[in-house]
């Protein structure tokens, strides 16, 4: 009886050592992937497959076209590192019609504050580099209308055609994000085309 019970003992000890090495494994994957939202399935089938390693994905569903229209905004990041990466930022309509992409690396995210750094460490500009993607579909980053009442055409700046349209329609609705030492790129959805374009590009 002494014999079974200590096997049994050692039976339970290694099980326990295999749930636990279980749950470490969940663990470990969890912190490996900390930037990489889920996205629902509707959302996730509408995207090309990533080319490279998968560093942070997230994405947000607008009403942008159109009231009730809810397009989705997503961005990737793929490549070996956060400095050598390459960014992908797309929307795509409802039933999944690409309306927008952009691609750019992600180096460009660092802003003025970041380079103007001491000496920033690798580690310090890849963490300028995340808080930039993590705040990058900011509620104040929508507008609307895109061109308030009263705003003008400024040339170099605003899109010639598009500026014009836009200013027009007092339910547009419009998106900037920022590049290159805080270039704002502002897009809006242009019925003329069916696609979002670029209608001002501003510092």
């Amino acid at each position: 009886m002494g014999t079974f019970h200590h096997n049994t003992l050692l039976l339970c000890a290694f099980l326990s050592l295999v749930i636990l090495a279980g749950l470490s494994g969940c663990t470990e994957k969890e912190k490996k992937d900390p930037y990489i939202y889920d996205l629902p399935d509707s959302v996730h089938n509408m995207l090309p497959p990533a080319k490279g390693e998968l560093l942070f994905m997230d994405y947000k569903t607008v009403d942008f076209v159109r009231k009730g229209s809810k397009d989705h905004f997503v961005i990737r990041v793929m490549g070996p590192n956060f400095l050598e990466s390459t960014v992908v930022f797309e929307i795509f309509g409802t039933t999944g019609n690409s309306l927008y992409r952009d691609s750019f690396r992600a180096f460009q995210l660092l802003g003025q504050t970041e380079l103007n750094l001491p000496n920033p460490s690798i580690q310090e500009r890849e963490e300028a580099i995340i808080n930039r993607l993590k705040h990058f579909f900011d509620k104040d980053r929508f507008r609307s209308p895109a061109i308030p009442s009263g705003q003008t055409f400024v040339e170099d700046v605003s899109v010639d055609g598009i500026w014009q349209e836009t200013a027009k329609r007092k339910d547009s609705v419009s998106f900037y994000y920022l590049i290159e030492l805080d270039l704002r790129i502002k897009i809006v959805f242009y019925p003329e085309t069916g696609k979002v374009e670029v209608y001002e590009r501003c510092c």
